[in-house]
């Protein structure tokens, strides 16, 4: 503020030089002693003038000062208006120092603030490298867990893998002792169902077995079961052959109905024959007689009856050929209704002998297959002869069997818990190995949020550096300018102060003279204006 009031007084109207303005006025209107000046002017003399010289003189000094002081008013004139200009111009300068230093100031207030947030960007960087870090660290710890994981879980399947040979190897034992027993079930079985079709032979074995253990009884039992299976395949052969004899009574039946069916046919065959007969008689009357007819025609020449020949001739043949037409048309549907009776009789005859063949087929067939069920129930009885003592020693094979099903089984039962065992295992490691996944991706989103907010941090930090460069060189800018605007006031002022710019010197050196205005080491204005004593 003192700086802007010395240039304010400093730019006032009149510039920097009021005193001397003042001084060369006070000299412009003080008269001089015309002595004095005759003295100065002449080198002194000691004669008194007169009035008319004094008064001559006066105006002759008047008219020197008139002449000498209207070039130093035109130049003082001029000099006022550069002094204007001057001062114009400095203000302009003053204005736009201003307004420099107002930019300046809000520049080091942004940079202040933006070195705060620097310096909380470090530390927030800082912190994030911590969390990094931190987050690195856990990550190796974790990475160091699934390798013991991925270890005890190798370990563990090459545990599964032998266990599961092992199992299988077990499973291949037992399918092997399975598919024995069920051999010797179906042997069994064979044999049971050939005891029970020697229900009398098992009727004497079981009295003979009453005071047998209970393994006889029980085999007793069995064969009591397997006569009634044979018992009950004697009733389906029965019914079979009951079956069978209905079917030949029914064919039978059927054989009759068409022997009554052809011998009806054959009888109307034969009513149809006899008419045709005769009517085939008949056409051979009326054909012999037509003969007769035409040989006496031809035998006829002529007389005295020709005429009346002629006329019983034509009425004769006027009738007769109406009768051969009808007979013509008779015999022609005759000869229809045989051909159809040929045929009919053909068909018939045709199914009749297509059914006997089938009858007899059919016949054929069941009587095979009697033979064949003959034959069967021989050879059971006969097998079942030779596995009497066959039952004795599978029953003590099944027994044998038995024991080692169960020692089988209980191993099984222990495979099978071991087995659950190490799927509880299995179980705990593959949620021990999920939550690991789990805390893994949640981690990988953790790092990925941190890189992202270090990637913005880093732009962030890119954009500042850039603002600080732009402040830095508008700061630059503005320091060259004030500099240069400093040293143009230096120069104008070396300039005053030397003289050239075209006013007169100052009459004494310790005039006025323009302000030296400078940049300090805060960088602000320094100017003061020099006073005048």
């Amino acid at each position: 503020q003192d700086e802007r009031q010395a240039l304010g007084s400093s730019s006032a109207p009149g510039g920097a030089f009021p005193q001397t303005r003042r001084r060369v006025g006070a000299r412009m209107t003080t008269p001089t002693p015309p002595g004095t000046a005759a003295q100065s002017s002449l080198g002194g003399g000691s004669a008194v003038p007169n009035d008319e010289q004094r008064s001559g003189m006066q105006a002759f000094i008047r008219l020197q000062m008139h002449n000498i002081m209207r070039p130093v008013a035109e130049h003082v004139r001029e000099v006022q208006a550069q002094v204007q200009q001057l001062t114009k111009r400095l203000n302009a300068s003053d204005l736009s120092m201003e307004e420099s230093r107002l930019c300046m100031e809000q520049q080091h207030g942004e940079l202040f603030t933006l070195r705060k947030g620097l310096a909380q960007t470090d530390t927030h960087v800082e912190k994030v490298q911590n969390d990094l870090g931190t987050t690195h660290r856990e990550k190796d710890r974790l990475g160091v867990d699934h390798e013991t994981t991925k270890s005890d879980l190798a370990k563990l399947a090459g545990d599964l893998r032998t266990t599961n040979i092992l199992m299988k190897d077990l499973q291949q034992k037992y399918e092997d002792l399975h598919g024995g027993l069920r051999s010797l079930r179906a042997g069994s079985e064979k044999t049971n169902r050939t005891l029970a079709q020697e229900a009398e032979k098992t009727a004497q074995i079981k009295e003979l077995v009453d005071g047998l253990s209970s393994r006889h009884s029980e085999a007793a039992k069995s064969a009591e079961d397997l006569t009634r299976s044979g018992a009950d395949i004697g009733r389906d052969l029965q019914k079979l052959s009951a079956q069978c004899e209905k079917t030949n009574a029914s064919t039978s039946a059927d054989v009759a109905s068409l022997r009554d069916h052809i011998n009806s046919v054959e009888r109307r065959l034969g009513s149809t024959q006899l008419n045709a007969q005769t009517n085939s008689d008949a056409i051979r009357h009326i054909e012999a007689q037509l003969r007769l007819l035409k040989g006496s025609v031809s035998s006829y020449d002529g007389g005295s009856d020709r005429t009346a020949v002629d006329a019983s001739r034509a009425t004769a043949l006027e009738q007769r050929p109406d009768g051969a037409s009808r007979v013509s048309s008779d015999v022609d549907g005759l000869k229809a209704s045989l051909s159809k009776l040929r045929e009919l009789f053909s068909h018939h005859k045709d199914d009749h002998l297509q059914l006997i063949k089938d009858l007899d087929r059919r016949v054929s067939n069941n009587s095979s297959r009697m033979d064949d069920l003959h034959s069967a129930k021989e050879h059971m009885g006969e097998h079942l002869r030779k596995n009497d003592a066959f039952l004795a020693k599978a029953q003590l094979s099944l027994d044998a069997l038995g024991g080692q099903v169960e020692h089988l089984q209980h191993d099984v039962r222990g495979l099978h818990a071991s087995q659950t065992d190490l799927t509880n295992q299995l179980n705990v490691q593959r949620i021990v190995v999920a939550k690991t996944q789990t805390d893994l991706k949640r981690l990988d989103g953790l790092a990925d949020a941190a890189n992202d907010n270090f990637l913005h941090l880093k732009e962030g930090i890119a954009n500042v550096d850039g603002k600080v460069s732009n402040l830095g060189s508008r700061y630059d800018n503005c320091s060259r300018n004030i500099h240069g605007v400093s040293r143009g006031l230096a120069d104008v002022g070396k300039h005053v102060a030397q003289g050239d710019h075209g006013l007169l010197p100052p009459m004494s050196p310790h005039s006025r003279r323009l302000p030296s205005i400078g940049l300090g080491n805060s960088g602000h204005l320094e100017g003061a204006l020099p006073s005048a004593r």
